[in-house]
């Protein structure tokens, strides 16, 4: 052998170690699924004692995987894309957990937060079958916090639902339930928002006393007529 001495040992220590074959390796297999202590509902997959993706009890069952099972690259690419939908899901709930939002804002907030649209999509269509997401509920809602404390007009409630993406038929049947179940009275709403507004004017003078109060009732959706009313009070 050339470069080696006739009758000289040859080391084992110097032979390269031979190399496996990828088919030879070990498959890895599913070592656990178990409840996870992050949130209640779901569950680590865990592969060869690595925790690799966390699943819904309905994604378990669907993918209809179990302890033992083997790790396959196929699995693995099923296993990632529930994992990956139920994180946007998840990320819709804790949304509306913080407020409620209508279904065209929490699409828009996702989509703000870099989330694959069709997964969007999906989570949205799945909150809405479920009920956790309404426009109906939310509207009404909306208007109850906003005739109580902020005095909206009906103008001025019907051009921010819109702007939430409700549609204008569910805006208007959720202000007139709302006027209806409340008894609000128009006429004292504005009353008490001229009476509120005053308390917080005491230290201007009269011109900057009414500009102030005129902006004030403008921005809640208050016309012309009504603002002159308001003003006349003032007056008084």
């Amino acid at each position: 052998m050339r470069g080696v001495p006739t009758g000289a040992p040859v080391s084992r220590a110097s032979r390269p170690a031979p190399r496996s074959h990828p088919d030879d390796l070990p498959i890895p297999v599913i070592t656990e699924i178990s409840p996870s202590g992050r949130r209640e509902g779901r569950f680590d997959v865990v592969v060869n004692g690595k925790r690799t993706a966390v699943l819904s009890a309905d994604g378990v069952q669907r993918l209809a995987i179990h302890t033992g099972d083997a790790w396959t690259e196929s699995l693995a690419g099923l296993v990632a894309a529930e994992a990956q939908s139920l994180r946007v899901y998840d990320r819709a709930l804790a949304m509306l957990a913080v407020r409620a939002r209508s279904a065209r804002e929490l699409r828009l907030g996702l989509l703000r937060k870099r989330e694959p649209e069709k997964l969007v999509d999906d989570a949205v269509a799945r909150l809405l079958a479920s009920g956790a997401l309404d426009d109906e509920l939310f509207a009404r809602g909306y208007v109850r916090s906003k005739l109580a404390r902020s005095g909206f007009t009906t103008r001025r409630l019907q051009a921010e639902l819109a702007r939430r993406g409700v549609a204008r038929g569910i805006a208007d049947r959720a202000i007139r339930e709302v006027q209806e179940d409340e008894a609000i009275d128009p006429a004292v709403v504005l009353q008490e928002l001229v009476a509120r507004k005053l308390r917080t004017l005491t230290k201007v003078d009269a011109p900057t006393r009414k500009r102030r109060l005129h902006g004030y009732l403008a921005r809640r959706g208050y016309g012309s007529h009504e603002i002159r009313i308001a003003l006349e009070l003032v007056k008084e």
